[in-house]
Formats: C-alpha cells, sequence, structure tokens
C-alpha cells in the first residue's frame, strides 16, 4: 500500500509528502536560478492557491462550487464583443474536481451553462477550481499558470481569442455585485454591527462591573460609530459617537468585530496584531470582563443553525488543555534574517557576520517560536485572558548552533500551568528541530494576573538590597532609541505596546518598551563576550526572570558571578540593572561551557 509513496519523520512526528504544483515564480531578466535565489524566494515558489481557498471555506463564506458558478454567471458581462469580430465557439471548462460549465460565444454574443457540452470546439482544463478563482480575483497569473500545466486547452486558437474577448479583471468585482443583488434581504454590514450593540445590554454582566462607570466609544473604521454607557450596574447603547468617550476601542474593520462576536476572531490575538486599539487600556480590560462576547459567539452560531448556547463563563485557566501540541511549517534559516536579528540586537559578533562558516545568533530560535507559542497561548481551549499575560520568565537551553540555510521546523506544548496567589503561571515548551533532532529546547513562563476584587490594593514590595558579590565581569550598554522597531521587525514579535506609541501609553506605559527578549539577547551577548571568548556554540542554557520593564535610551548594565563548575560546565549568576540600579533581569544564571 505504500509502494512509490514518500514519508517524512521529524522525531514522533510522521507525515506523508504530496505532490502539488505550485504557481511559482519567474525571473524577471530571464536567468537561471541559483541555488541561494531559491532559497531567498522559496516562501513565494512554494505558495499555493489552496490555502486562501481553504482560508475561505474555513470562514463560512461561500463553496467552491458556488463561487465558480457566479463567475460564469457574470461571463456575458464581460464579453466584449467588439473584439470577437465574427468568432463563434463552443467551450467547454472543465474544472478538476469541481464540474464543467460551457461558455458559447455566436453572432456576437456570450451564453453559459452548467454542465459539459455535447459539440465543444474547445476543451479548457483547469487542475482544479483555485486555480480558475485566483486567475478571476488576480492573485494568479493565468498565463504562467498555463506555462506551469495548470490549464490545458486543446484548442489554442480558441483559448486565445477568449483571452482577447473576455475582460476577466471584472469578473470579481461583478461577481461580488451579482451576489449581493440575488442576497435580497441580507442585512448590510452596518445593520450587522447595530445589531451586535443591540445585543450589547443582555450580555452585560454587572456582578463583575462593581462601581466601574465608563462611557466607550466603539469606532468600527469604514463602518460607523457606536456608544456604550456602562454606569449604576447597568448597560446602555446607542449609534454615534458620543462626546465625553472615557475610552476610544478602534477596530481595524466591522470584519473584527464581527469575527470576534461569531468566534472566528480571537479578540485578545486580533489587539495583540493591532487589528484592535484602545486609548484606555483600564476600561478595554473592564470592558472585556463584564461582558460575555463567549456567549455572543454561541447565541450567533445557534441562530446559524449550529452548536448549543454556551455554558457560564469559565474562570482562570483549563487544565484539560495541557499537552496540546502545535506545529510550524518547516523553514530555512535565510542569512539575511541572521544578520537583521544581530544587527536589531547591537551584536556585531564576527560568529554573526563572517562569511565563512556564519552563525545564526544564538537567540534567533524566538523567531520560529513566535508563531507557534502564538497559537498556543491563544487556543480557545486554553482560556488565557492575554489581556492579563505578561511574558515573566524564558528558560533556552541550546543543544546545537545552528547555521544560515539549515531547514528547522518549531513546535510548541502547553506545559504546565501553576496557580498563584495573584493569578496563574502557564509553562509553553518549545523545540526547534533540525534533521530530526531538538537544537534548542525554550520553557517560556507566563504570568496571568488575576482580577482584583472590589476595594483589594496591591501590597507594595520592600525594595531588595544590593548583594555585594565578586563579579565575574562588568558591562554596560544603552538601548537604542529605536531598538524595539528593530527588533519586532526581526524577531517577528510586533506586539503594540512595542511599536506603537499609543498604545504603550494607554497600557500604562510612558512609551513604547523593549521586548524582554531583546534585553535577554544583549544580557546573553555579554556573558559570550565575556565569559565565552567570543564564541556563541559555549552558551548551553540561559534562564531569566524579566523582573522590570526596560525603555528606549535607557542604559543597562549586566554583570555575573561563578556559581560553580561541574564536568566542564561554568555555572553563572546573571543580573542586568537599569541605571536607577533596578534590577530588569534577574533571578538568572547562564551555562558555560569552559572549552
Amino acid at each position: 500500500d505504500v509502494n512509490g509513496r514518500i514519508f517524512g519523520c521529524h522525531g514522533p512526528h510522521i507525515f506523508e509528502y504530496h505532490m502539488v504544483l505550485s504557481p511559482g515564480v519567474e525571473l524577471e531578466d530571464g536567468a537561471t536560478w541559483t541555488a541561494s535565489q531559491i532559497g531567498e524566494r522559496l516562501a513565494d515558489i512554494s505558495s499555493l492557491p489552496k490555502a486562501e481557498a481553504a482560508k475561505s471555506e474555513s470562514s463560512g463564506e461561500l463553496s467552491v462550487e458556488d463561487q465558480c458558478n457566479q463567475v460564469f454567471a457574470t461571463m456575458p458581462d464581460l464579453f466584449m464583443p467588439e473584439r470577437a469580430g465574427d468568432w463563434s465557439s463552443t467551450i467547454h471548462f472543465d474544472l478538476t474536481g469541481t464540474g464543467s460549465w460551457t461558455v458559447k460565444v455566436d453572432a456576437g454574443k456570450c451564453t453559459t451553462s452548467k454542465g459539459k457540452p455535447d459539440n465543444a470546439d474547445c476543451n479548457i482544463v483547469y487542475q482544479s477550481a483555485d486555480i480558475l478563482l485566483g486567475a478571476v480575483t488576480g492573485k494568479i497569473n493565468s498565463q504562467q499558470a498555463f506555462m506551469a500545466g495548470q490549464i490545458s486547452a486543446d484548442n489554442m486558437g480558441d483559448l486565445m481569442k477568449f483571452a482577447q474577448c473576455f475582460d476577466m479583471k471584472k469578473a470579481a468585482a461583478l461577481a461580488k455585485k451579482k451576489a449581493a443583488a440575488e442576497g435580497g434581504g441580507a442585512p448590510s454590514v452596518e445593520d450587522q454591527c447595530g445589531e451586535v450593540f443591540n445585543r450589547m445590554p443582555s450580555l452585560f454582566m454587572p456582578e463583575r462591573a462593581g462601581d466601574w462607570a465608563s462611557v466607550l466609544h466603539f469606532n468600527i473604521t469604514g463602518t460607523g460609530s457606536w456608544a456604550v454607557n456602562v454606569a449604576g450596574g447597568e448597560c446602555t447603547t446607542s449609534k454615534g459617537k458620543p462626546d465625553n468617550a472615557n475610552c476610544t476601542i478602534t477596530y481595524k474593520s466591522a470584519d473584527i468585530l464581527l469575527g470576534a462576536v461569531t468566534g472566528k476572531v480571537n479578540s485578545q490575538q486580533a489587539f495583540m496584531q493591532g487589528d484592535i486599539a484602545a486609548d484606555n487600556m483600564g476600561d478595554l480590560m473592564k470592558f472585556a470582563q463584564c461582558f460575555d462576547m463567549k456567549r455572543a459567539a454561541a447565541e450567533a452560531k445557534k441562530e446559524a443553525g449550529g452548536g448549543e448556547t454556551a455554558a457560564a463563563p469559565v474562570e482562570g485557566m483549563n487544565p484539560a488543555a495541557l499537552g496540546a501540541i502545535y506545529r510550524g511549517p518547516a523553514e530555512f534559516v535565510y542569512p539575511a534574517d541572521c544578520e537583521g536579528y544581530a544587527n536589531a540586537t547591537n551584536d556585531h559578533n564576527p560568529a554573526y557576520l563572517n562569511d565563512d562558516d556564519r552563525l545564526a545568533p544564538i537567540m534567533l530560535p524566538v523567531r520560529p517560536f513566535i508563531k507557534v507559542i502564538g497559537d498556543a497561548v491563544t487556543d480557545k481551549d486554553l482560556n488565557a485572558d492575554l489581556l492579563r499575560l505578561v511574558h515573566g520568565e524564558q528558560d533556552m537551553i541550546f543543544h546545537d548552533v545552528i547555521k544560515p540555510w539549515d531547514l528547522v521546523a518549531p513546535r510548541a506544548m502547553l506545559y504546565e500551568i501553576e496557580d498563584k496567589s495573584s493569578g496563574q503561571l502557564l509553562k509553553v515548551k518549545q523545540t526547534l528541530m533540525r534533521d530530526g533532532d531538538v537544537v534548542c529546547e525554550t520553557y517560556s513562563g507566563f504570568f496571568v494576573r488575576g482580577q482584583k476584587k472590589p476595594g483589594e490594593k496591591k501590597e507594595a514590595k520592600a525594595p531588595q538590597a544590593p548583594v555585594q558579590r565578586d563579579y565575574s565581569f562588568n558591562s554596560s550598554f544603552r538601548m537604542d532609541d529605536d531598538q524595539p522597531l528593530r527588533y519586532a521587525e526581526y524577531s517577528l514579535d510586533k506586539n503594540p505596546i512595542h511599536v506603537d506609541e499609543k498604545t504603550a501609553k494607554a497600557a500604562g506605559h510612558p512609551g513604547v518598551i523593549c521586548h524582554g527578549l531583546c534585553t535577554m539577547a544583549m544580557t546573553g551577548r555579554e556573558l559570550i563576550n565575556h565569559l565565552a571568548d567570543g564564541n556563541p556554540a559555549r552558551l548551553k542554557r540561559l534562564k531569566v526572570r524579566f523582573t522590570k520593564i526596560v525603555l528606549p535610551g535607557d542604559e543597562l548594565t549586566t554583570r555575573a558571578w561563578l556559581v560553580e563548575e561541574n564536568n566542564g560546565v561554568a555555572t553563572y549568576g546573571v543580573e542586568t540593572l537599569n541605571q536607577n540600579g533596578d534590577l530588569v533581569i534577574g533571578n538568572a544564571l547562564a551555562e558555560i561551557a569552559t572549552a
């Protein structure tokens, strides 16, 4: 049964390879591809149009067959008789795996019908319906698809005449317009948003509001504004922008709001991506706490014909989600990303920049990890409140160095949930695989702050007295003014508090703050330079706790002291302080090979 089939194994994970032809990429100058060019453009070369089609189907849009029906229904409107002359033909469109359609041109007119004609003058075969739909939307170049064998015809004259006489660039817009016209009473986007806000009072949970009072302005870009007023344990809503808003919550589009209500969009993830913004983080968090949007999603699903009404909201993270595994695609370690990450952390180690036997920066694994760890913490089954989540700890174990052009695959697993007096600690384990072996093993600790009870006040911690130690080194450096923007670009961590001044201030910060992992990378840089003779391969482990935010322009100092030395590995205590003497990285340790 498996003869001639190709399977792959990455440790315990097995999968099968399937041959699928991508649309591909063509060099503009007609030159021959080199290995390095293929590596740099691999994502474009291997991109498949089917991913978009699958995404559309999963989002509840029309089926592929119905979309194709719309395309052929618009064909007469796309026909340009002035170009046809006396051309007459019956063309059979065979969309592999979906169906057949007939396009008939005669006497300057065009008609279409579903099904295969008996007397076709030309048969045009599409490898899949996705190729046709991609061509219609402009995502696929029809000529390139023909050259790649994804479109074929048995009558080149009629194929060329069809391309000449039908304006396919207009097809997508016309299909959408026709669908809207035939939809009749389907509510407009504005009406759908209006219904969401009409439901808000029924989703309000006054027992969670306490004495909270606020006027919220919801700005739905491109659609309109709504006001939500909370006072005295009651909620009212109205259309329009309020005059005295305490908080403005901006959605990038109505699709984000409607997707959040139906459960198709994760609101917390949308906020992290900048699709939702607010100028008062306190009110945004209170809104998330006091309005049961999960019930709104369940009610929307029930009205659509599926599912039961949601149960009461669950408090805290769900231990049943532990053990869930999230896999990212295998991807090359590109030289440009290695160099960019090194520059983003002000690390000019020759090992990262020399052309001969170059290494990737030791903390570059955080880049491929970003997607899988995002999938883990935003998993609906986990039920983590991202608005109360902070990255508190990072423990990275380096089993081997990675190099440019290594093919690596990231994995993540929900590892542990620990209850604390003031919240919960979530640990996510990540592994970076290369050729079936783990090259980097990482444990990220995320603290989810518990919700304060009415009148509860946080006890101020007494400042820690400095401890005098016999330091192995003491080294200072500065965070550049644009450090967060540069690090976001090459780490792929574009959390708005690191890149958007307004969002950062709304969260209670004086401005954008530096990534904790950037501070960790710079701390690791100092350890390698001072304790490992500049050799990144000697750093075997770096474990830190992020104890205070770091701002652009801060002057930091890293220092370390020897704790013990066993079996060729020296263990150092590590700390990084700011210009005020406050610890920004504490309870840290580093393991460095002695040779």
